[in-house]
């Protein structure tokens, strides 16, 4: 596995990989403002506008017609706003409990106070994004060791634009490099050609085949990571 410093210099390279390929400003800006459209869609709360709450309420107030909802903090109908509240609801926890793990060596992620607070709430947001948008994946455990280091990139940087806008550019790279290899994430491929089972077999063959004499500690490392990648799950 990766050191923490070794993903954040990734992230890094990453990062100026991109600025060397000159983002059109427009282009920047409309990708900047479709992601504060995402997270004006996606992330709702019972009492905000298109929650639940406001529509037992509009409801009430007359608004709709008077007849009876189905849409109850108990129901389990497809289309109940209370069933959606939920689901995200056990994202946000499991977001929440890895994003407060997230290198807690760094003052950057890991204080209690001051900027650090507003960096793990960004964080938290763009993973709920995330999710949201890939509702076959989801979120998956590990993947706030894949943002995090793109995000702390944009955040430092000197030019004040990039660490104005780190969650929304950072979003971005992190759905670029996810694209890769998304078909690990995905439970119902593990099995597949294309899944997490045979990329480590792969791995393992290669790896045996360069390295002969490493071919116990190979299948031992790669037996884990599958106990690993389960668990995760």
């Amino acid at each position: 596995w990766t050191t923490p410093s070794a993903t954040l210099r990734c992230g890094a390279a990453a990062t100026r990989r991109r600025r060397r390929a000159g983002v059109h400003p427009e282009a920047l800006a409309a990708r900047r403002a479709q992601y504060a459209q995402f997270c004006a869609e996606m992330i709702r709360f019972p009492d905000e506008p298109g929650g639940p709450n406001a529509l037992d309420a509009a409801v009430g107030e007359g608004l709709l017609a008077r007849t009876p909802t189905e849409d109850h903090p108990l129901a389990t109908n497809a289309g109940s706003k209370w069933k959606a509240f939920f689901a995200d609801a056990e994202i946000r926890e499991q977001i929440d409990r890895d994003v407060m793990r997230t290198h807690p060596d760094m003052h950057f992620f890991s204080s209690p106070e001051g900027e650090a607070v507003e960096n793990r709430a960004q964080m938290k947001r763009a993973l709920f994004v995330y999710a949201k948008l890939n509702p076959g994946i989801r979120y998956v455990q590990g993947m706030n060791e894949v943002y995090a280091p793109l995000y702390w990139a944009f955040r430092i940087s000197p030019d004040r634009d990039s660490h104005d806008n780190a969650e929304a550019d950072a979003f971005f790279c992190f759905m670029d490099l996810l694209s890769e290899f998304r078909d690990n994430y995905c439970k119902q491929l593990d099995n597949s050609e294309v899944g997490i089972k045979a990329t480590l077999a792969d791995l393992g063959g290669c790896a045996l085949a360069g390295a002969p004499a490493m071919a116990r500690v190979t299948v031992t490392a790669v037996a884990k990571v599958r106990i690993r990648t389960c668990w995760m799950r």
